[in-house]
């Protein structure tokens, strides 16, 4: 839950109460990650900014100061996603992620959300499905080649 903040209440000369940089990039965080388990739960239409607000324990305003709009926050969450799944596959073919099965059964409970984001959103008949389809397929290609370059794939 979150709870509003009365500007009367705050004292703006004493540092220990302003937010500092680091907890606005944790907000920012929170509300993307929350965003991203509401839209693979619900679906991008059924998810309020009032419901992420409420997960991530922040305000609905923060929210839209953040990313602008809901549409603002899915675009952050396809790239936080796309990014995620990039960056591990190059961590594959570099050989430099090598788990256990224990890391291997964490990994695969943390991309459980980024999944469910994407199973939505490649289902949705839009043009924001179609898009993130293309930039997955553009980078299953690269993967290959870089799987063939590494000498991982044949």
């Amino acid at each position: 839950m979150f709870s509003m903040l009365n500007m009367s209440s705050v004292d703006m000369h004493d540092s220990e109460k302003a937010p500092t940089p680091s907890d606005d990039r944790k907000a920012r965080a929170r509300i993307r990650d929350a965003a991203l388990h509401l839209f693979g739960e619900r679906g991008f239409h059924t998810a309020t900014v009032r419901d992420i607000a409420e997960r991530a324990e922040v305000s609905p305003a923060l929210v839209v100061h953040h990313y602008g709009s809901k549409q603002g926050l899915r675009e952050a969450v396809e790239e936080h996603v796309v990014a995620d799944i990039r960056a591990g596959k190059y961590a594959a073919f570099a050989g430099t992620m090598t788990p256990t099965a224990a890391e291997y059964d964490q990994l695969a409970r943390d991309y459980l959300p980024g999944m469910a984001f994407l199973r939505r959103a490649l289902s949705d008949d839009t043009e924001v499905g179609r898009r993130l389809y293309a930039h997955l397929h553009a980078d299953a290609m690269r993967y290959l080649e870089a799987g063939v370059d590494a000498g991982v794939l044949i």
